[in-house]
């Protein structure tokens, strides 16, 4: 280097082959971070189109059930166009609903069966739908005047293998993008052991339905959440029992019927 081509930092003039080494050098890497970020964008998979209706709160009318986690069968013209009547009903926060339907149900009675009135903040997508009681206990609107249905009868559960990805439902369905994977593995543990039903996301290999989404439970129809963190947000594959109920999946885990699934090369 040529003591002309020196630069010091507290002089105003750039020597002009330093000036245009660094020219070139910034250039080149400006055009790497560009080239760089847009081949990230586009290998990435689009966010989907669920939805999670932050700040509004609808009054949604239809019959509650407890079993086999708590469901409310909507009347249609109570939700948006399009949207399944078919609500898994979700507490505030990272909770599941059980404790604030035991606090309704100290007040007004069991409500099991009945035409009721709730208010909620509604979570739809890929034909779910699902609703958190804002308010907790004050989410109740009142009982109607119909009288109670009775608890249906559903089909025997039939034995099945899944292979697929545990998620939290409420975070997946709507209320954090991306819900899902090792980004929100932490989340989706703290939702699941917050009580909010888990649910396992199978790959379906159908081009128009490509996932099938099963609501987790034990083999007895009890609760396994505590049971299976460890799995969460994990490729697991599943044997056990299931069958449709209030227009959700629901799939029995046989005991011991949880594994890491290895998948296969070249699946997403």
């Amino acid at each position: 280097m040529n003591r002309e081509d020196f630069y010091i930092g507290w002089k105003d003039n750039v020597p002009a082959p330093t000036a245009s080494f660094l020219k070139k050098a910034l250039t080149t890497s400006g055009m790497v971070i560009i080239i760089a970020t847009v081949i990230s964008a586009w290998v990435q998979r689009p966010f989907n189109d669920h939805r999670f209706e932050l700040g509004h709160q609808r009054v949604v009318s239809g019959t509650y059930f407890a079993k086999p986690v708590p469901f409310l069968i909507a009347r249609e013209d109570d939700l948006p166009d399009g949207v399944d009547h078919n609500i898994l009903l979700l507490g505030y926060g990272k909770f599941g609903v059980e404790d604030i339907i035991d606090d309704i149900e100290e007040v007004h009675g069991s409500l099991s069966g009945q035409q009721v009135k709730l208010r909620g903040t509604l979570i739809y997508g890929s034909g779910h739908t699902l609703m958190e009681l804002s308010l907790k206990a004050n989410s109740f609107e009142g009982f109607l005047e119909d009288r109670p249905r009775p608890v249906p009868i559903f089909p025997p559960v039939e034995p099945i293998q899944v292979h697929g990805e545990i998620l939290d439902p409420k975070c997946y369905f709507g209320v954090m993008k991306p819900g899902e994977g090792k980004v929100h593995k932490s989340c989706a543990v703290r939702c699941i052991s917050g009580g909010i039903p888990p649910v396992v996301r199978h790959e379906t290999g159908n081009a128009g339905t490509p996932y099938q989404y099963y609501i987790l439970l034990g083999a007895e129809g009890q609760k396994i959440n505590m049971d299976i963190l460890a799995f969460v947000g994990e490729d697991v594959i599943l044997d056990g029992w299931t069958s449709v109920q209030h227009g959700w999946h629901i799939f029995y885990v046989e005991n011991g019927g949880i594994a890491l699934w290895d998948r296969p090369k070249g699946t997403k």
